[in-house]
């Protein structure tokens, strides 16, 4: 049986009318009061202390933001470290270590164990303030043919977490006429999301053509992994743009990673920007995996690529921040909240201004939220509330202080969210 990270709490289960008060929202003045009936947002009014609902949840002038949004996870490889380490393995060469040795695990873990792991997973999301996520979801030759309805059973399961599934070919596809047929299986089990993956196909150009043409047989956006590098030589992305504005798919296409980018000159990285932004194609950057993985190959002093978010950003990019792996042969730590995807950004990145640290701020909150195509819950008057509650006055400061929710507002109504809180080990 799970655990649930949040505490039992009196206001939480089958609340269907509850206001939270004392609540400060970005970018207006003074404390507010949030009107919710039936989980949808009713209304939105300045808190008057002597006219207050009974009852009601009292934030004492903490931040009220729309809840996270994570634009890249893979629940299926969650919290494999331990197995690995009695495998013997630990990936840690670099992408290619990391590949081999999460290879190796599909022959080992159950469908049980990798369930259990994901779970735990979502638990962490939950109480890290995440309300929705689009979830990689692995076909590959030996990938569980069940790995989709898992997923699907995982989402039904836990509705505080609003999922959009991606069928995302880890290996690509062009040498296994197999995943190409389970790719469009997956898109009828209830992905509704193409993913490729170029620098892990032997024929990157003629994978990135498949899974185009796969986007548009389907109607379905694409999400793209590409250019995990240090080398400028490996970047694809100039061939992605190109391809998605012949596809039509201007606006529907994500690309994760794109580290290859830090290794080019400024002026190629400005054309490029340029190329993305007309293309409409959202930038996800990944600070936790991207360092990990990063600057292995160098003799001289790596490079430690997270992408060139600010030149992205200044092109007119969306960009967004996610989580993408927890402890395992990608990524040896786990991520609390994507707050702390931004703190890290901050640093990585050199983005020190109050300004440039807002943005990150967007970068887990109204850009993911843009780029997805599922209804995301969060603030809005007539919509579905998904919201978290900050123990900071200052916008800026969720980032700066890499801020943990205290409250968590969602389908389950509200709860509160105790410090560390979290599925036990």
């Amino acid at each position: 049986m799970r655990d649930d990270p949040m505490h039992d709490d009196p206001l939480h289960s089958e609340v269907s009318r509850y206001a939270v008060v004392g609540a400060r929202l970005r970018g207006r003045e003074g404390t507010w009061c949030v009107l919710v009936e039936r989980d949808i947002v009713t209304g939105i009014v300045p808190d008057v202390a002597g006219d207050r609902p009974p009852g009601a949840v009292d934030l004492r002038g903490q931040l009220l933001l729309p809840g996270f949004v994570d634009l890249h996870v893979h629940l299926d490889k969650a919290y494999q470290l331990g197995e690995l380490e009695r495998l013997g393995e630990d990936g840690g060469d670099g992408i290619e270590g990391a590949l081999r040795a999460t290879s190796r695990l599909r022959d080992v873990l159950t469908p049980g164990e990798v369930g259990r792991n994901a779970q735990r997973l979502v638990d962490v999301m939950v109480a890290g303030g995440t309300v929705a996520a689009r979830v990689h979801v692995e076909v590959s030759p030996s990938s569980d043919p069940q790995a989709v309805a898992l997923h699907v059973g995982l989402a039904a399961a836990n509705p505080d977490l609003r999922m959009e599934f991606v069928a995302f070919a880890q290996h690509g596809s062009t040498g296994h006429p197999q995943v190409a047929r389970r790719l469009a299986a997956a898109m009828g089990e209830g992905c509704t999301v193409v993913g490729g993956c170029p620098y892990a196909d032997e024929d990157p150009l003629g994978h990135l053509d498949h899974v185009i043409g796969l986007a548009v047989d389907t109607g379905a956006p694409l999400d793209l992994h590409l250019d995990l590098s240090d080398r400028a030589d490996d970047i694809l992305l100039d061939q992605v743009v190109p391809r998605v504005e012949k596809a039509g798919l201007q606006g529907r296409v994500v690309v994760g990673h794109v580290t290859a980018l830090t290794a080019a000159p400024p002026a190629t990285v400005r054309e490029i920007a340029a190329a993305v932004a007309g293309a409409g194609i959202t930038v996800v950057s990944i600070p936790t995996t991207d360092l990990y993985l990063s600057g292995r190959g160098s003799p001289q002093a790596p490079t430690r690529g997270v992408t060139r978010i600010a030149e992205l950003q200044a092109a007119g990019v969306p960009v967004a921040l996610a989580s993408n792996n927890h402890e395992n042969a990608f990524t040896p730590v786990t991520m609390p909240s994507l707050t702390h995807a931004g703190w890290l950004a901050t640093l990585t990145n050199h983005l020190g201004t109050r300004a440039q640290q807002l943005r990150l701020l967007d970068a887990i909150t109204t850009t993911p939220r843009a780029a997805t195509s599922m209804q995301v819950p969060g603030l809005t008057v007539g919509e579905p509330i998904g919201a978290v509650a900050l123990p900071v006055h200052d916008a800026v400061d969720v980032i700066r202080t890499a801020a943990r929710p205290t409250w968590r507002f969602a389908a389950a109504g509200p709860r509160r969210i105790e410090p560390g809180a979290g599925p036990d080990r």
